[in-house]
């Protein structure tokens, strides 16, 4: 089982994280353009598509997450990087989801 929630951790993360790249290129590219009818609708359906990969993406790393930390115990023989991740990972995520999801509904009403 902890091989099982470690795939889906790190497969969560990709896609959590690929998720923010496309939309952050995506977003670059049409930032000349937007105004245009075309280009409106093209950001508007990106932010659409990004909500619905990221922010499930972003609640499988937090599960997964929160389950390998109680797998592994909660001793003070980890390394750093792991400690913060226990510590401040599920905040990370829990804003970036809010902060996320707000930016894109008022992007969304802005576009139409």
């Amino acid at each position: 089982m902890f091989g099982l929630m470690l795939f889906l951790h790190i497969t969560g993360l990709l896609g959590w994280l690929g998720a923010l790249l496309g939309i952050l290129v995506t977003m670059l590219l049409l930032r000349k353009q937007l105004g245009t009818p075309d280009a409106n609708s093209l950001a508007g359906k990106t932010i659409r598509v990004f909500g619905r990969i990221a922010h499930p993406s972003s609640i499988l790393v937090l599960l997964s997450g929160v389950y390998l930390i109680l797998q592994m115990g909660l001793g003070s023989g980890k390394p750093f990087w792991l400690q913060v991740m226990e510590k401040g990972g599920g905040t990370i995520i829990l804003l970036a989801v809010i902060f996320t999801a707000v930016l894109g509904s008022k992007m969304t009403k802005r576009l139409d």
